[in-house]
């Protein structure tokens, strides 16, 4: 029989993270398990790295908003990506640097460009590149697609 008391310390440390309702957490914490369960890792797997996730978006938010807006984190096994389009080089250290500060995390990948706001066309020419690729993933029966993240920064797919 598996504990419980890794989902209750994760539950209420997203309450505490987040400041959301109760039923918030309930739900978001039963997204968790549901969505382990489906992929290919352990749902104890899945809470560690939303609890990894939880604690360097935490940080990122701490160092400055900008940072906590333009990077986002995906975590998979203690394996941290971070994508985004961050405006200075410091930017993107100060991000890095926050991942590795995060207990827990085995590798980080830095896929952030450093850039200006490359403008509203690029962003739809993003989505619409990410929309297609997981239609794709979608539509193949041979993937597993909900074990794919899919982020397009600058036309660059992660």
């Amino acid at each position: 029989m598996t504990s419980l008391k890794p989902l209750a310390g994760l539950a209420a440390l997203a309450l505490l993270a987040s400041a959301c309702s109760p039923v918030g957490v309930a739900v978001g914490t039963g997204a968790v398990v549901t969505r382990s369960v489906l992929q290919e890792r352990s749902t104890g797997q899945a809470l560690t790295d939303l609890e990894i996730e939880i604690s360097l978006q935490n940080r990122l938010a701490r160092q400055s908003g900008e940072l906590f807006r333009d990077v986002s984190v995906d975590v998979h096994e203690g394996r941290v990506v971070l994508t985004g389009s961050v405006p200075r080089r410091a930017d993107q250290i100060a991000a890095t640097r926050e991942a590795w500060a995060v207990p827990g995390i085995s590798e980080v990948t830095d896929e952030l460009t450093v850039a200006e706001d490359s403008g509203t066309e690029a962003y739809l020419t993003d989505i619409w590149i990410s929309n297609q690729l997981r239609y794709h993933l979608l539509t193949d029966l041979e993937i597993r697609s909900v074990n794919y993240n899919v982020t397009t920064v600058d036309r660059a797919v992660h």
